[in-house]
């Protein structure tokens, strides 16, 4: 597996832990927490991106969260709409 096959978790884990960061380094100066979520945005704008060419290039991609399998696992659907 790549790199780029665990973006769609990848995602949604920048945007927890910049939403746990940016209040704390905003504290310290504002600066730093702005800075922090335009790195956050720019980097999921990024994934996003590739995701989208991806799935232009093979269709429907499916990611499996834990690599569990429904019904017991999360799976994630990524095709044009969501990317």
């Amino acid at each position: 597996m790549t790199p780029v096959d665990h973006f769609p978790a990848l995602i949604i884990v920048i945007f927890f832990i910049c939403a746990f960061l940016t209040p704390l380094l905003s504290r310290r100066s504002r600066e730093l927490g702005v800075a922090a979520m335009y790195t956050a945005f720019a980097l999921t704008l990024t994934m996003a991106l590739f995701l989208l060419l991806r799935v232009y290039q093979d269709g429907t991609l499916f990611y499996h969260v834990g690599g569990w399998e429904p019904p017991f696992g999360i799976e994630l659907k990524i095709d044009f709409l969501r990317a």
